[in-house]
């Protein structure tokens, strides 16, 4: 269906072309068709009826008509955006614009020769044929003064005056910049075929060096926006028909044809327009993280004399870059002025993007935002007690073991092992959670979780049977009481503040975990001892087993 449409796009285009030409003399498109590129000819003959295309070929030179004829055999039909272009061109070329005055004028030059003098006329009809004479000499002035001369330079100075090659701060970003360039430049041209933009060579040159030296057939200046200064891009010869024979649906065999030399003409320049935006957008985007800059194009101009952007001397970064698609190959380059670059040097010099000589806001604010997104592990502590290691060793499951004295709903949010919080004790839905400062200060900003009620361990005795004494079953361990954690970010951790909840990630009648050493040594279920918290022991564990990270979940 694409093709379908495609192709009545076309051909509704071909017809709009021949509508426009219908009435153009054939003299004057022949004209028009024969500074053209060859593709250009094969194109248009191709749009026209036979006869009219018979007619327009017979009109051209013998060279035109033998490269048109060979262009037109392996003519492919235009794209619809090509025809458009070329549309646009003919009506301003042939119908918007007058036809020039030309001809020759001798018959009314020798009607002005008849006005003359009978002694002027022989010397006026001679100077029709005859070069025109010098001008006469001009006699010096006795008080002209003498010419001066210069004295003899050094070797070494000479050398220095006399240099191709500018010498320049290295700008590494710029180098980075160009990189990036190429790669978005070759992804946005792939659009329309396989075609590949490389970078062959960064220089730096002085701008008068490089203007005198270019064989660039047009010269795009363009403005760096809110840089205020200039650039500019040179395209050549070969690119510029390599736009035209891929746009018009010229095959790789039609680059056969080139015409060396060739003047650009309007067409070329309304092709070459639509690559330099395509470029330019592209080198805005490439330079976005450097800085925000906008290029947009001034003009195209064909005479390096009307392209001066900076001064002769001025030093200029010079990128030689090359267009390749199948069977073809162009040359283009970027020129810009180390002057333009003035406002984001300190930014080129850098060796990789953000890197600041000292102290780096941006840095510092990038450091600060990922290291509060980072995620800690908070513990949930009900209680603490201080146990001998015997003892510990000689629980079993019905033991009560009670905690330090505190009200039995207080509970402590640590981070490994340093608390942070602390609060009271309750559950939303089914879950514990900690209303962070409740109950443990004043100025109260939000109501407590839910109450919750803990049976009594009555009478049931704690495990105090140490069996065999040792030296080591003496020494105190600090076990702690976790009822459960919660996963917060640095962020959500310092933005705690009275009547903040937390949720743990604990069922409300789940056992609760014994820990001592950063290992979980028992659980058991809570309780209340004569009114301070305690635990019933359910399980527990063995003597080896592992960290908390590598425990098991309780049952």
């Amino acid at each position: 269906m694409g093709e379908a449409n495609g192709a009545g796009e076309s051909r509704a285009s071909e017809g709009t072309v021949w509508a426009l030409l219908a009435d153009v003399p054939s003299a004057r498109l022949v004209r028009w068709l024969e500074p053209q590129a060859p593709q250009t000819a094969a194109a248009l003959l191709l749009l026209l009826p036979p006869d009219r295309a018979a007619e327009l070929l017979s009109g051209l030179s013998d060279d035109r008509r033998a490269r048109t004829l060979r262009g037109m055999a392996v003519t492919r039909p235009a794209e619809p955006e090509a025809l458009a272009i070329l549309e646009r061109v003919l009506g301003a070329d042939l119908l918007d614009r007058p036809e020039p005055a030309g001809g020759d004028r001798s018959a009314e030059v020798l009607r002005i020769i008849g006005q003359l003098p009978p002694d002027q006329r022989g010397a006026a009809a001679a100077a029709l044929h005859g070069p025109v004479p010098p001008l006469p000499p001009v006699a010096a002035s006795p008080f002209a003064p003498a010419a001066a001369t210069l004295p003899p330079l050094t070797p070494g100075l000479l050398a220095m005056l006399t240099a191709p090659e500018v010498w320049v701060d290295r700008l590494p970003m710029l180098e980075v910049a160009m990189d990036r360039f190429v790669r978005l430049l070759t992804s946005s041209l792939r659009s329309s075929g396989p075609v590949e933009v490389g970078l062959q060579a960064l220089r730096s040159v002085r701008f008068g060096d490089w203007l005198n030296a270019t064989d660039a057939s047009l010269l795009a200046p363009f403005r760096a926006e809110p840089w205020d200064d200039y650039a500019m891009l040179a395209l050549h010869g070969d690119l510029l028909d390599s736009l035209v024979e891929v746009r018009l649906g010229g095959s790789p065999e039609t680059a056969s044809l080139r015409i060396a030399r060739r003047q650009p003409t309007s067409l070329d320049r309304a092709f070459a327009e639509e690559f330099v935006h395509a470029v330019l957008d592209n080198l805005a985007v490439a330079f976005e993280p450097i800085g925000a800059v906008a290029f947009p194009l001034d003009r195209l101009e064909d005479s390096p004399r009307h392209a001066c952007i900076t001064r002769a001397q001025n030093a200029c970064f010079v990128a030689d870059l090359v267009l390749t698609a199948p069977g073809r190959t162009g040359r283009f380059e970027l020129l810009i002025p180390y002057g333009t670059l003035e406002p984001v040097r300190a930014a080129l010099r850098q060796m990789f993007m953000g890197e600041r000589f000292g102290r780096d806001p941006r840095w510092e604010a990038h450091l600060r935002a990922e290291v509060a997104r980072a995620a800690v592990r908070v513990q949930a502590v009900v209680g603490t007690a201080d146990r001998p290691l015997g003892e510990l060793r000689s629980w079993r499951p019905g033991a009560v073991i009670g905690l330090a004295e505190q009200p039995d709903d207080a509970v402590t949010l640590t981070v490994d092992g340093v608390a942070v919080a602390c609060g009271a004790l309750g559950r939303r839905g089914s879950r514990w959670a900690v209303g962070v400062g409740v109950g443990v200060g004043v100025g109260v900003g939000s109501p407590p979780p839910d109450a919750i009620s803990l049976p009594e361990a009555g009478s049931e005795p704690s495990s105090t049977d140490l069996g065999a004494l040792s030296p080591f079953q003496d020494i105190p361990v600090r076990v702690s009481a976790v009822v459960g954690a919660a996963d917060l970010s640095i962020a959500a951790l310092q933005g705690l503040t009275t009547g903040g909840i937390v949720p743990l990630d604990r069922d409300v009648g789940e056992p609760v975990d014994i820990v001592a050493a950063d290992r979980i040594v028992a659980r058991g279920d809570l309780v209340t001892l004569s009114g301070r918290l305690a635990v019933r022991l359910t399980a527990v564990l063995s003597t080896g087993a592992g960290p908390m990270s590598e425990l098991p979940s309780p049952a």
